[in-house]
């Protein structure tokens, strides 16, 4: 659990400085290196972190894909996550304040912190709660095994990045022409997608 996450979030640091020490030492490169672009939702980063260090609820105002209208709520902001370059803060909201919701960062149109407290629940694990999933979309519906037939040349993608933790290929079941793979998840939306 805690030993696995943070051995994570040592990982990610020291490759994160190790990356920052060499472009500053190659300033005359810096045209010809490309970043994935995360697009909006960063100016939210310092406001959702914060009130996750002091345990502050904040005041959002949300507007969906799938509404025309904004939602004005509360979170308690439980954790930040970055899946296919967007930012997403999770936590449990004033119109769902028993299961934690995903908002998109970039997606916020107002969020400022309130004058209540939350309390983190010692027992929550973000890496617990997608656990058995694919992507952004948590699911409490059972994990399943999922096969995917993936052709010779796709397989060396999911070889050298795997898509879930719990991917497996299946030797035996291989040919020249395609690759078997085994997953033990919740098929979510994105998954599906």
């Amino acid at each position: 659990g805690d030993e696995v996450s943070e051995g994570g979030v040592t990982d990610w640091m020291l490759s994160t400085i190790a990356v920052d020490n060499m472009l500053n030492e190659s300033r005359d490169l810096r045209d010809r290196i490309q970043f994935e672009s995360i697009p909006g939702g960063q100016r939210h980063l310092s406001t959702i972190i914060n009130a996750m260090r002091e345990g502050v609820v904040l005041n959002m105002k949300y507007r969906s894909f799938w509404s025309d209208s904004d939602l004005d709520t509360t979170i308690n902001p439980y954790f930040l996550k970055v899946f296919e370059q967007r930012w997403y803060v999770i936590g449990p909201t004033a119109n769902h304040p028993r299961d934690p919701h995903t908002y998109a960062l970039d997606r916020i149109k107002e969020l400022t912190p309130s004058d209540k407290k939350f309390k983190y629940p010692k027992t929550f694990s973000p890496e617990g709660y997608y656990y058995n999933c694919y992507g952004i979309f948590h699911s409490d519906g059972k994990p399943e095994k999922i096969k995917l037939k993936v052709s010779s040349y796709q397989a060396l993608y999911f070889d050298s990045l795997p898509i879930h933790r719990s991917q497996r290929k299946v030797d035996e079941e291989c040919t020249e022409d395609y690759s078997l793979y085994e997953y033990y998840m919740a098929p979510t939306f994105d998954f599906i997608q």
